[in-house]
């Protein structure tokens, strides 16, 4: 995979640049979804909202195994026996596997998302040290810690401005009652992204909510 960001979504108004096409994977009865390959985008991801029967795991491999493109395995699951031989079945393709299959066949490992805590650098080149080649999980940040306590999420509006966050990669700014408030522009979602010198998957509807303004100067 290039190392850029690749958009996610089923929608045609997606940002210009590569993009994933989701929804491929399994019925409730273990079948193969049917579908077409995708004629605007470079890669698919396969869920395993619903785990394959032996026809259904069959149709997948003949699917994927003819797609020239990246193949995104977005499993959540427990690692099974029957995903596990899908991602065997790929061995030679550019196949992008979540951590619990990186013993399987792969070209990447899909990491993240960065939880914004610590430094961005040092978390990424861990896993780059345990994975090797991986692929960054892009979600954005927007959070808030209180000294001494725990990550919580932020669901009210935003500031205008912020102040960089040189470790996190992200904006911050102090709160009336002493919390720390972080999270992400399109501008600070690229520069992560170009500092992490790997594939970055967003979701379209992640970047289109974010705020376009750039950071103040002198960030990186």
């Amino acid at each position: 995979m290039k190392k850029c960001i690749y958009f996610v979504s089923n929608a045609s108004d997606c940002p210009d640049g590569p993009r994933l096409r989701r929804d491929f994977g399994f019925d409730e009865t273990g079948s193969w979804r049917p579908a077409a390959f995708p004629q605007d985008a470079q890669g698919v991801i396969v869920d395993d909202a619903f785990l394959p029967n032996p026809s259904g795991l069959d149709a997948a491999i003949r699917f994927l195994t003819a797609w020239n493109g990246v193949i995104l395995l977005d499993f959540e699951r427990a690692k099974t026996t029957a995903l596990s031989q899908l991602a065997a079945a790929l061995a030679g393709k550019e196949v992008v596997v979540p951590p619990a299959y990186a013993a399987c066949p792969h070209s990447h490992v899909l990491i993240g998302p960065w939880n914004g805590c610590g430094s961005f650098s040092r978390w990424l080149r861990r896993c780059q040290a345990r994975y090797g080649a991986v692929v960054l999980d892009g979600a954005p940040l927007r959070f808030q810690m209180r000294p001494g306590g725990k990550r919580e999420g932020w669901s009210a509006s935003l500031p205008e401005q912020g102040f960089p966050c040189p470790g996190a990669v992200c904006l911050h700014r102090r709160c009336k009652d002493g919390a720390i408030l972080f999270w992400d522009t399109q501008q600070t979602l690229t520069l992560r992204s170009a500092a992490a010198e790997a594939p970055v998957v967003v979701f379209q509807e992640d970047w289109s909510a974010l705020p376009a303004s750039a950071p103040q100067p002198g960030f990186g």
